[in-house]
């Protein structure tokens, strides 16, 4: 979904915006003040709503514009927020940084704090009270209101909804979407190095591969690749479910980044195993072979000691049962016995016998 940010040329600081609803009138319910019932409005963690964002812009103009989904006492809205020159803020992070999703929750934090925005609302409050008068501010995300409020504000006077007013308030929802563009981002430079080349690198202050985190890679060549591929390059790449984009965050926070490797086909368990394959220290081309979607944790995780322990790549015989790979591996120096040796339904028991014979 491409998110349109008015042309108007004004828009205000996030604290100037919550300023203007503590003075704006109180609800004609018995809901008292709008400023006030922002407590009784809660985000959505975990909703598809998350992966609206419109990269297409931030490349083209620096401004990020994303919607957060919000739970209010009468249904479920979104709220669009527009931050101007978030680029410029996060290419100050990452002068000094690598690309890593708590750099981005930081970048995010600081541009909320210093830089303008733009906000909407799909609720009714916002849109048949304080749209018009925000677009005519220049304050108005997304497509201009052009129909006068009339009854519920004929004076045109800035304020915001109860769900804005949350979101602006209550900044929980930065991690997920610093973790939403993250994951975007990463997936166009694994999957898709000539657009990552041609649009991204240049926009990130020329960032080099050392500074990804990832090895370069053989760049595929593609015939002048506009901004408009970006949205598209990989359909699905925000996939991630709520117990996915929590195990990664985990993953994260306990120095395991495995952002850059895993799909949304890897399932948490397998995320959980790859993760822990990070931590080991394990090369990363050994690591991107630990993310497909056909291994099952014990697999991973046999996989990984077996490379870890001592220094066998068994990927190939995923297929085997884990705990032969197992075996076999720990006796490897002493028979030279690999699972090609042996049928593909071949038991553990064998495997034994087998061993048991040569080191007679």
């Amino acid at each position: 979904m491409k998110i349109r940010i008015c042309p108007a040329t004004e828009s205000e600081l996030a604290s100037a915006i919550i300023n203007s609803v503590r003075q704006s009138q109180n609800y004609a319910s018995s809901d008292g003040n709008r400023y006030i019932s922002r407590t009784q409005t809660s985000l959505r963690a975990g909703s598809s709503g998350w992966v609206e964002q419109d990269i297409n812009t931030l490349f083209k103009t620096g401004a990020y514009s994303f919607t957060i989904p919000v739970r209010g006492k009468t249904g479920d809205y979104k709220v669009v927020i527009a931050i101007e020159g978030f680029l410029d803020e996060l290419n100050k992070f990452l002068s000094k940084e690598k690309f890593l999703p708590n750099v981005l929750q930081r970048a995010l934090q600081r541009a909320m704090d210093v830089r303008k925005i733009k906000i909407s609302c799909d609720c009714p409050d916002f849109r048949y009270r304080y749209a018009r008068a925000q677009t005519l501010a220049g304050n108005k995300a997304g497509d201009p209101e052009t129909r006068p409020s009339i009854k519920t504000n004929p004076n045109n006077q800035k304020g915001a909804c109860k769900h804005i007013t949350a979101t602006l308030m209550n900044k929980a929802w930065i991690p997920q979407v610093a973790t939403n563009l993250h994951t975007y981002i990463m997936t166009i430079y694994n999957r898709n190095r000539s657009l990552f080349d041609s649009i991204i690198r240049p926009a990130l202050n020329g960032i080099t591969d050392a500074t990804m985190g990832n090895p370069p890679e053989k760049t595929q060549h593609t015939e002048e690749p506009s901004t408009e591929q970006i949205n598209g390059a990989y359909k699905g790449s925000q996939q991630y479910d709520e117990t996915q984009n929590l195990m990664l965050a985990v993953a994260a926070e306990t120095g395991a980044d495995v952002q850059p490797f895993v799909t949304p086909e890897n399932t948490p368990e397998q995320i959980l195993e790859i993760s822990k394959a990070y931590k080991l220290g394990l090369p990363v081309e050994f690591i991107r072979k630990l993310t497909n979607p056909d291994y099952s944790p014990m697999t991973i995780e046999v996989l990984a000691q077996v490379r870890k322990t001592y220094g066998l790549d068994w990927t190939r015989y995923a297929h085997i049962h884990p705990s032969i790979l197992h075996y076999l591996s720990k006796y490897y120096s002493q028979t030279k016995l690999t699972p090609k040796d042996f049928s593909d339904s071949v038991s553990l028991r064998e495997v034994k016998e087998r061993i048991k014979e040569i080191l007679k």
